[in-house]
């Protein structure tokens, strides 16, 4: 890694979060969030149904991992159909994006959407793990900001789990929706912005 690469990075990290650039991502997320609530809704609504019976520890990392995951192919930038066929196709993921999210989450959100754009094999989960590592630490302003807003708004929901389990789940799989969509945005801008960051060797 080179410090004045990073440096840089950071600086272009950092004029995102000015209002009049973080307004157009904010706007873009917001958008992005929309279309995908619409078609989990449209695809994956009847999963609802289940909660109810999520009620211990096991189900409860399940739910939050397999709707994670439908949020992640949902949101993330593809000229694709979004439909039946498109999520049976990319369901063999499921495996990377579980350990890429349960073992490091955070990193691992961001890492998820490298897997998914590559083919499944180990040798592209590494990579993808790699690269979000990368991404953290190149744009570590904004990355940092992300995460700590995540761990807040984690942190204020579960007094909801006091109340109900299933309401909880319910409220923060719509939370979490907002954040992938965001995160999705992010990390398509800068997959382009820095191609050669990440793929060049």
């Amino acid at each position: 890694m080179e410090l004045k690469q990073i440096l840089a990075c950071w600086k272009e990290s950092i004029e995102l979060l000015k209002w009049k650039n973080l307004r157009l991502i904010l706007l873009a997320s917001l958008n992005n969030f929309r279309r995908s609530l619409i078609t989990f809704i449209k695809y994956f609504g009847w999963i609802a149904l289940f909660l109810p019976f999520v009620k211990t520890p096991i189900t409860t990392a399940l739910w939050v991992l397999c709707v994670q995951f439908i949020f992640i192919l949902s949101s993330r930038a593809s000229i694709e159909i979004k439909n039946y066929k498109y999520f049976l196709t990319y369901s063999p993921y499921f495996w990377g994006v579980f350990l890429l999210c349960f073992i490091f989450a955070p990193i691992g959100w961001i890492s998820s959407f490298f897997f998914v754009d590559s083919k499944n094999n180990s040798r592209n989960l590494v990579l993808a793990f790699k690269n979000g590592i990368k991404f953290t630490i190149y744009y570590l302003p904004l990355t940092t900001l992300l995460f700590m807003c995540s761990f807040l708004y984690m942190l204020i929901l579960c007094h909801l789990a006091i109340i109900s389990i299933p309401l909880f789940l319910l409220i923060t799989s719509i939370f979490h929706l907002f954040f992938i969509s965001m995160v999705g945005i992010i990390f398509i801008k800068f997959k382009h912005s820095s191609y050669n960051l990440f793929f060049g060797n």
